[in-house]
């Protein structure tokens, strides 16, 4: 156990606001708060998917720009050399979690605020005050951390009961791995401060209420239902998820689900995947490589019924040498992998994909 030193409490944005009709309260918002040149950042889909729900902008210089498919340091610079150019005092995300690092980091750099439109519940990257930045092949994730936490997040929840269904998918697998990856830091603190209490509670209610109402709400969603199990997922997704790592900072860290993701960016193959679908495998590899066999059981019946990854195959590691490539990247020096208190090789993370493998196919046979 070790003594907590000072957490650095980042909670979350300067506002969360989330409801039906939620948009509609934007120009009142831009104009509370003296903004006047809008800069739009969006993916062409996603554009689409929220223009039924936007309101009226003609009080305001508008620029729409479609965001280059990577959050890249090139892109991010692209995006903040373009709204210096405009004179843009506002920048506002529509769109997954890449356009909204994209935009969280590029505000930050020229000092403007930002506003965050989610347009699928695929993580918390709305919540988060850092960005994961990859390289120009969607590879090599690296963590960008801001000294301040996001303006304005607005969540629409008649956009994201539209979006296709893969996409809740991973976000109930990013979420639910919080529990079992931020408690290994948080079991370690000796005395915890309150905040990181707080965030180990949110992990476990997170969990919780995921494992109650994730398989109904993946139903209610394939009927377009905006159900009282939907909201609470997607709240679990966004605000949950989020403010477990703003109230646990440095200590409710990512550990295997996400190792293995950042390893598997390296395998063109994966990128298909969403990141909390392959997130939800690795946490599967992580209970393995602690030997907890049986928690891994007790997820299994979620796992089938939501639609998540329960073998390599799964999320397109069926080629021998790129899980071997997977396994040697992810036993790297400073991996995330290495806050289990073991020493782990790429032998063991082999190891724990053939233990998974046995565990889940065991369990299809006698289901």
């Amino acid at each position: 156990m070790i003594d907590s030193s000072p957490a650095i409490v980042k909670a979350g944005p300067q506002a969360f606001m989330t409801g039906e009709g939620i948009l509609q309260s934007l120009p009142a918002l831009l104009k509370e708060r003296q903004l006047k040149n809008l800069m739009i950042v969006h993916g062409e889909k996603a554009l689409k998917a929220a223009e039924p729900f936007m309101p009226s902008l003609d009080d305001f210089s508008v620029h729409f720009e479609n965001y280059h498919g990577e959050c890249t340091a090139d892109e991010i610079s692209r995006i903040a050399a373009l709204a210096e150019k405009l004179s843009a005092d506002v920048l506002i995300a529509i769109g997954g979690g890449k356009v909204m690092d994209i935009v969280k980091a590029a505000a930050f750099k020229i000092n403007v605020p930002e506003i965050l439109v989610p347009t699928v519940p695929s993580n918390c990257a709305a919540f988060a005050s850092l960005s994961i930045v990859y390289n120009e092949n969607g590879a090599e994730p690296e963590l960008l951390p801001f000294t301040r936490t996001p303006h304005l997040v607005l969540i629409e929840p008649k956009i994201l009961v539209r979006a296709p269904i893969k996409y809740l998918i991973a976000g109930i697998g990013d979420t639910l791995a919080k529990w079992y990856e931020c408690k290994i830091g948080l079991e370690a603190v000796k005395n915890k401060s309150i905040a990181l209490t707080f965030s180990y509670e949110a992990a476990r209610i997170c969990r919780d209420k995921l494992l109650e109402n994730g398989g109904q709400a993946l139903h209610d969603a394939k009927d377009g239902n905006i159900s009282k199990a939907f909201l609470t997922v997607i709240d679990a997704v966004f605000f949950g998820a989020g403010i477990i790592g703003g109230l646990g900072n440095p200590y409710a860290d990512a550990v295997g689900g996400h190792a293995f993701y950042n390893a598997a960016t390296s395998i063109p193959e994966t990128h298909s995947v969403l990141h909390g679908t392959q997130v939800a495998y690795g946490l599967l590899l992580q209970l393995a490589l602690e030997n907890k066999n049986d928690e891994i059981k007790q997820l299994f019946p979620f796992y089938r019924t939501i639609g998540l990854p329960v073998s390599a195959r799964d999320v397109h590691l069926d080629n021998r040498n790129n899980l071997e490539a997977v396994a040697a990247k992810m036993a790297e020096p400073g991996s995330l992998i290495h806050a289990l208190p073991r020493q782990i090789s790429a032998r063991d993370i082999l190891q724990a994909v053939k233990d998974v493998e046995a565990i889940t196919q065991n369990l299809l046979i006698h289901k």
